[in-house]
């Protein structure tokens, strides 16, 4: 579990740079926060009070790395809800969709509809690298449209979530600041 000072930053270092600044009230309670946590490894059983997380898998990481390299976390979050970032089974197949088996990868392009122009840019869609090659060039071409059936997933406003918890943290320090007055 992270305490609330380490929530905090996190959750301020998530907000896109020059979206939203920290008022000095909001400032005070971030440093008023961080000087009343407990420091885990502190505690009597430090093992107890760190995250239990799962790992993240390779497959995933891979994801990550290749869309943040191309400035289209986008196709992140897209990799996420289409495939729970899986590639391939646990018996080494390509991973095809439940809807539509013709859905492939870790991007579940359509073999059907996008297959024959993967193949005149020289893609394989069932190599990973590919597969994520070619879902890039359909966003450059055409934004998040081919993967529209996904959309309630992938389109959560991560950043208003996060814009209005800093908020809140900031109208909460001021609202403390004007009680001590």
């Amino acid at each position: 579990m992270i305490g609330l000072a380490t929530g905090l930053v996190m959750l301020l270092s998530a907000v896109p740079t020059g979206v939203a600044n920290l008022s000095v009230p909001a400032q005070a309670f971030a440093a008023q926060v961080s000087s009343d946590s407990v420091d885990a490894s502190s505690t009597p059983d430090a093992s107890a009070a760190t995250s239990t997380a799962p790992a993240m898998s390779a497959t995933e990481q891979h994801v990550r790395d290749y869309f943040t390299k191309r400035g289209i976390p986008e196709l992140i979050a897209v990799a996420q809800c289409e495939s729970s970032f899986r590639h391939t089974l646990k018996d080494g197949s390509v991973l095809r969709g439940t809807v539509d088996p013709r859905d492939v990868g870790v991007m579940q392009i359509n073999t059907y509809y996008q297959g024959p122009t993967a193949e005149k840019l020289g893609l394989d869609l069932m190599n990973i690298d590919d597969n994520m090659a070619f879902a890039a060039y359909l966003y450059k071409k055409d934004g998040l449209a081919d993967w529209n059936a996904s959309k309630p997933c992938w389109k959560k406003p991560v950043h208003i979530i996060h814009l209005t918890a800093a908020a809140n943290a900031a109208a909460l320090a001021s609202s403390q600041l004007a009680q001590a007055n």
